[in-house]
């Protein structure tokens, strides 16, 4: 049963919020088959700012082309979903599904697979969100990529709040023509993803016209990655990043991440001598000028900071919390003390190595009577 043959078109036509909630036997929510997709483009709901779907456990698909698109799959690429206004979508314990609506290269897979094979990208290149700024996934098993590599022009532009939370299959979180285009990303929130392995994930054809990725995150403000198990970096190789407005950042629970923030040439000579075992931030120049709460809890027990820290690393940072680090003897080693001059609150728990929390040896005397001046 789908929603489109039980409401008449002209209602749904002027829908500005849909909620669907506990509907057992719903596989597809909008059974597109019969419609014209000569033109290019199907405008679906063209006033809805708001889509809930909520606890929907047999859901496959979102939209559905039905038999319709046989005829199409010899030429690519398959019509565009455009959903024109909608704003703020949230979709949670959705366990079976597959695709929010399988794109061009997933029915050409579905001519020559089990029906039940789950596809494994939840937004495929033929549906399109020009104006989407709130998106929350949480509890959608079946998918191990949320975003195609390739995507409708002006999709997720506008993106401001992600959150993405227990979808045990997701691999990585974003490709990297996502990202570029999500400049306006304020809000950052991954949690409980047990496979996830990488934020961003490796675009071999960047890889090849770039000697070395630079990412750039010019308006988020809050990072939150929790109980991610299998996260062992931000990008799977040597990169540079930036954080030009972030203000608080939290990193709980992630056993594997062994460095946040790395950059060349020192991170090249140890990766390349397979020496991955790295401080949480490998940084040597200004990278989070307006990090104001550091939050550091629970995570692989390398040491956090790397030597030769520049001391405008954290020019702004007030709040540090450190807590679950069972192999580290020093929480804030001399050299970090200039970089931390404006920490006001310091929390440090269940640490049972810690021998010290201020290393005084190796300050300079000047500096010992006052290490920070929070």
């Amino acid at each position: 049963m789908s929603l489109v043959k039980l409401f008449p078109s002209s209602l749904l036509q002027n829908l500005e919020e849909l909620i669907v909630e506990n509907c057992d036997n719903l596989e597809q929510l909008f059974d597109l088959e019969g419609l014209n997709v000569d033109d290019g483009h199907v405008g679906l709901l063209p006033k809805l700012e708001y889509l809930n779907l909520n606890d929907l456990p047999k859901l496959r698909h979102i939209c559905n082309w039905g038999n319709s698109m046989n005829d199409h799959l010899s030429s690519a690429p398959v019509s565009n979903i455009i959903f024109p206004k909608l704003n703020d979508m949230l979709l949670k314990s959705l366990p079976t599904l597959t695709s929010f609506s399988p794109g061009y290269h997933s029915l050409q897979r579905l001519q020559h697979a089990d029906l039940d094979t789950p596809l494994p990208v939840l937004f495929a290149e033929t549906v399109a969100f020009p104006h989407l700024e709130y998106l929350h996934i949480d509890g959608v098993d079946n998918v191990k990529r949320i975003w195609e590599d390739q995507l409708p022009q002006d999709s997720f532009s506008k993106l401001n709040d992600v959150w993405v939370e227990s979808c045990g299959g997701l691999l990585n979180l974003f490709p990297s023509c996502v990202l570029k285009r999500s400049q306006s990303l304020h809000n950052l929130i991954v949690r409980d993803c047990i496979s996830l392995k990488e934020i961003i994930a490796k675009d071999i054809n960047r890889v090849l016209l770039e000697a070395t990725p630079a990412f750039v995150f010019p308006k988020l403000t809050s990072l939150q990655l929790y109980k991610l198990p299998e996260l062992k970096s931000l990008y799977p190789s040597a990169h540079t990043s930036q954080w030009p407005l972030l203000e608080i950042l939290e990193v709980i629970e992630c056993h594997q991440l062994n460095v946040f923030a790395f950059e060349t040439p020192t991170f090249k000579q140890r990766h390349h001598e397979g020496n991955l075992h790295m401080p949480l931030f490998f940084i040597h120049h200004v990278t989070f000028p307006y990090l104001k709460e550091l939050l550091l809890g629970h995570n692989n027990d390398t040491e956090i900071w790397q030597e030769q820290f520049s001391a405008n690393s954290f020019p702004r940072l007030t709040v540090l919390d450190v807590c679950g680090y069972g192999n580290i003897s020093v929480v804030i080693p001399s050299f970090m003390f200039q970089a931390l001059h404006n920490v006001e609150e310091l929390h440090v728990g269940d640490c049972s190595s810690v021998k010290e929390v201020f290393q005084l040896e190796g300050l300079e005397k000047e500096h010992q009577a006052k290490p920070l001046d929070g």
